[in-house]
């Protein structure tokens, strides 16, 4: 089996915006693998690897209208819908 992995940007209906690496047997979204982007329509972002749709090992979220880091522990920072 040949599986590709390649870069690309989906935008969501609800406005949401994902950048990053994506693996080409997954479809309906749950594509984000590896390194990516995740803005939320309100401004906030999320940054970091994904593995089968979900955050997976280190990555940093940005509230909205700030560029500093969220000082909120790992883990806790906030309920994904993926």
């Amino acid at each position: 089996m040949n599986i590709q992995h390649r870069l690309g940007r989906k935008e969501y209906c609800n406005s949401d915006i994902y950048d990053g690496s994506w693996k080409e047997e997954i479809h309906e979204g749950r594509g984000r693998h590896g390194s990516g982007c995740y803005r939320f329509a309100d401004g906030s972002y999320y940054f970091g690897t994904w593995t089968k749709g979900l955050k997976d090992g280190q990555g940093t979220y940005y509230p909205t209208g700030s560029n500093a880091p969220s000082l909120k522990r790992k883990g806790l920072l906030f309920h994904s819908p993926f």
